[in-house]
């Protein structure tokens, strides 16, 4: 649902089951004052993260596209924003 924070983990739900998404897009909008390179941000583990809460139903290609956009932050700006869609 949107706007709820993740806190700690639910017991993993196995594919196809209901309640998770089956097909999404995920987007993370990373802010930070020193902008890098897509690859040097480790997003590997939140994946793994909406796949053992039971909000995707694999992190593979099959089930998961993705981008990353990097933002310039201004001081106090720098974060990560994760827009999942189903698709």
């Amino acid at each position: 649902n949107s706007g709820q924070t993740l806190v700690g983990s639910a017991p993993r739900k196995t594919a196809g089951s209901s309640g998770a998404l089956q097909r999404a897009e995920i987007t993370y909008i990373v802010r930070a004052r020193r902008p890098c390179d897509f690859d040097n941000w480790n997003i590997k583990f939140l994946q793994d993260c909406l796949v053992a809460a039971g909000i995707l139903d694999d992190d593979n290609w099959k089930v998961l596209s993705g981008r990353v956009i990097s933002e310039k932050a201004h001081k106090k700006g720098e974060g990560i924003t994760v827009v999942i869609e189903q698709i």
